[in-house]
């Protein structure tokens, strides 16, 4: 009972030891030499040697070996003798273990019995190691003289090499476990790197968009918005999350027609379209619109969100409506001179010989104004088609400014008198400036018949030119419109000022804009291209155009221009 007392107790030290070893260090070399030593210590073993199989050479390799003395060291089996895998498999596959007592056996490997006939009366015990079923190596026990190890010898070392086995195959499926957490760890951290690089992409493409991109949950409460769509709508990023999309519409009927898209996306379908959203401050713009839904991957019958794209497309519907009204009045303006040379044209053919000379020379000059006037639009439209191409030819050479004001105001002089007006002027001898002489007079020739067009009968158009610069000291900007803008040097400003119907400030800013015309005074005959070909024109040439203006008073339309040396 004692000694069964004593084994069990060495048998419950070696498995805490063991598991110790083996959970401080994964390596089973230090727990096969401690199993040695236990071994050679209870059993009373001039010997023990224990025996890892490799897989790739299918031999047994010795790993451990521990003797009670020197002389069991000689005894013991050299570490260079392996076991080929047939008579290993004979050997340890066929039984748990076995014992060898000085006979040469079938199953014993034949170094071992070489060596062992060497050593009559000697006891060779073989204990396999298993790991889940399959051999991964043996313990060989060896005692020297005479002595047998018994049963419960047998069943000792049996006890402990299970018990070694078994703390091994829990290590190895530890170390599996601990692989593959490591595996699953490095995929996951992979697949989350991944995740990061597609999300950190898709932020940079949305946040490089020039349209406005919102994202919203399920009850169109806004989570995302990129810059492109605080900028358009005037409000932070912090004003907008968390708000509602429907909501950020201060107009009602553009608030309704938004709550009217998104019950559309919530059926799963997009929406495109065109509407007129509002900003912050209370301004409004076109905005081309896509309403899409977002879905569950798991759940792909109901929106789970939506993305809305905005792009602003006020300068195109402008340029619609810009080019809408210049069809409107280039058609009309086509119109009217047209039905004059028609009616006075068929006059001719059919009243010839009953209206005297003159009637037919007044028909005939009716008809080339009419010419000219169609000549005049004609040529209009075709100076902005040379602008915007880049093929409009300007001359650089010295002009004198003061006599192109003169030349137009004398040409348009009869026209002026007709309708009753002073036409008065003041210029300097001479304004010398670098330019093209014909494009200059074409812009002095714009402002003289604007004036004239819009001054009622009666009334005074005063034209001026002079030279101008900043060491004068101010001047007045009803006077000059602008003039504080000349950088330091010498200009020549020319200047129109009528006592006609005058302009309102609300189109100051648009009066030199191409098709523009004041809705009061579209009764007056005109393209709205005057104006835009001239402030090209003045543009290269260095300058700029300005007009100040008050209904009802009359307006002052002027340019200034850089002034040569060679100017007297």
């Amino acid at each position: 009972m004692m000694r069964r007392n004593r084994e069990l107790s060495l048998l419950n030290t070696f498995i805490i030891s063991t598991a110790a070893k083996l959970q401080t260090n994964r390596h089973a070399q230090d727990s096969l030499h401690h199993a040695c030593a236990v071994l050679v210590q209870a059993l009373d073993l001039a010997a023990a040697e224990s025996w890892l199989l490799l897989d790739v050479h299918n031999e047994l390799l010795q790993a451990a070996a521990t003797a009670s003395s020197a002389e069991a060291v000689s005894l013991s089996i050299p570490t260079a003798i392996t076991y080929p895998l047939a008579l290993r498999l004979t050997a340890l596959e066929s039984s748990s273990q076995w014992a060898y007592s000085g006979t040469p056996s079938d199953v014993a490997p034949v170094e071992a019995v070489e060596w062992l006939q060497r050593y009559h009366g000697q006891t060779y015990l073989l204990a396999p190691i298993t790991i889940k079923g399959k051999l991964a190596g043996m313990i060989t026990l060896l005692s020297s003289g005479n002595r047998q190890l018994d049963a419960q010898e047998h069943a000792f070392a049996q006890s402990l090499v299970s018990a070694l086995s078994q703390a091994i195959e829990t290590t190895l499926l530890h170390e599996q476990l601990q692989r593959h957490a490591e595996h699953l760890e490095e995929m996951v951290a992979m697949r989350t790197n991944e995740l990061q690089a597609e999300r950190d992409r898709t932020q940079a493409i949305l946040e490089a968009l020039g349209e406005a991109v919102i994202v919203t949950d399920a009850e169109c409460t806004i989570n995302y918005v990129n810059p492109s769509a605080t900028i358009l709508t005037g409000y932070s990023s912090g004003e907008l999350l968390g708000r509602c999309w429907c909501a950020m519409q201060q107009d009602e009927s553009a608030s309704l027609l938004y709550w009217a898209i998104r019950d559309h996306v919530r059926t799963g379908k997009m929406w495109r379209g065109e509407v007129l959203s509002g900003r912050r401050d209370g301004s409004t713009y076109d905005a081309a619109l896509t309403v899409a839904p977002i879905f569950d991957p798991q759940r792909t019958t109901t929106p789970i969100g939506m993305v809305s794209i905005q792009r602003d497309i006020t300068p195109l519907k402008a340029a619609e409506r810009t080019k809408d009204q210049f069809i409107s009045n280039v058609s009309h303006e086509l119109r009217t001179p047209l039905s004059i040379i028609a009616l006075h044209s068929g006059n001719l053919d059919t009243l010839y010989e009953r209206i005297t000379d003159e009637q037919r020379r007044h028909l005939i000059r009716e008809i080339r104004a009419q010419t000219h006037r169609l000549d005049d639009l004609i040529g209009d439209i075709l100076e902005l088609s040379r602008i915007d191409s880049g093929q409009l030819r300007v001359e650089d050479r010295p002009v004198n400014l003061a006599e192109i004001l003169r030349q137009e105001v004398e040409q348009l002089r009869p026209l002026a008198e007709r309708k009753g007006l002073q036409l008065a002027l003041r210029v300097n001898e001479s304004l010398i400036l670098r330019g093209d002489p014909a494009h200059l007079g074409q812009c002095v020739r714009n402002l003289l018949s604007n004036a004239i067009k819009y001054t009622p009968h009666g009334g005074h158009i005063h034209c001026e030119c002079r030279s101008m610069d900043m060491s004068d000291g101010p001047l007045n900007p009803q006077d000059w419109p602008d003039y504080s803008l000349t950088d330091a040097g010498s200009w020549v400003g020319l200047r129109v000022v009528d006592s006609g119907i005058g302009i309102g400030a609300e189109h100051m800013t648009h009066l030199f804009e191409r098709f523009y015309r004041v809705q009061s005074q579209t009764r007056v005959p005109g393209t709205g291209l005057g104006l835009a070909i001239t402030r090209e024109l003045i543009t290269r040439h260095g300058g700029w155009t300005a007009v100040s203006s008050e209904p009802g008073v009359g307006s002052t339309f002027a340019f200034y221009v850089p002034l040569t040396s060679e100017s007297s």
